[in-house]
């Protein structure tokens, strides 16, 4: 599903990404893991095409159609002027919207008590909500969510997780950033830890026969050893 070979980005002479290669095959569920600056965004933006490669590194990205791929970002970040209705009635020109989950989603995230709110009225926890909604709104093969439970509630994190496991089952794949390590055991088919730019572990969790503490203490020997 996506190929990634030879990728080298850099920001103002300082290297993000050197040389990386990595396979994600369909059906996988993905997360991203490392400390702040070891390139997860990057990566994620480099696969999307909203940062380019240096043009000295030689990289090739193959992947699915970058417009069947759902995309949520850290940070969402829309006109302020605009209310959640105006800017979701405005996403769904760019992709075809599953009507029945968007009202699922809408309802089950309690969007409908602010959708007619201006983004700039709304708390870190509501954009979260509304850059949920944009994402899983459209049915994609691919959904890659940079750090979807930051700023949400523990309820809102669990509903995530569970929605990212019944798509999963429908055959969605999934590549997810996040700082939370129990996370990953819950989720993820496979972890990847950066550390520097470069791919420090690669894991498949599918058979793994770990406790959830000797898991946590492998990656956290690998985070820390970066």
């Amino acid at each position: 599903m996506i190929s990634v070979r030879s990728l080298t980005k850099s920001y103002a002479g300082r290297v993000s990404l050197e040389n990386m290669t990595l396979e994600i095959a369909a059906g996988s569920i993905v997360a991203l893991l490392g400390p702040n600056g070891s390139g997860k965004t990057t990566l994620i933006k480099c696969i999307l095409d909203l940062v380019f490669a240096d043009k000295s590194s030689q990289s090739a990205i193959e992947l699915t159609d970058v417009a069947s791929i759902g995309y949520m970002p850290q940070t969402p970040s829309y006109p302020a002027n605009l209310t959640c209705r105006q800017i979701i009635a405005l996403l769904e020109n760019l992709q075809a919207v599953d009507n029945a989950r968007k009202a699922r989603l809408i309802a089950d995230l309690g969007i409908d008590e602010f959708f007619d709110k201006k983004f700039s009225a709304l708390s870190q926890g509501m954009k979260q909500k509304l850059n949920l909604l944009q994402c899983f709104m459209a049915k994609h093969p691919l959904y890659i969510l940079d750090e979807p439970t930051a700023a949400v509630d523990p309820l809102v994190s669990l509903y995530v997780r569970n929605l990212i496991r019944d798509l999963h089952a429908q055959g969605a794949a999934f590549i997810f950033t996040t700082h939370i390590i129990a996370e990953v055991r819950q989720i993820a088919t496979r972890v990847i830890v950066l550390g520097e730019g470069k791919i420090i572990t690669d894991k498949a969790l599918v058979d793994s026969i770990e406790t959830n503490e000797e898991f946590e203490t492998a990656l956290l020997h690998s985070l820390h050893g970066v």
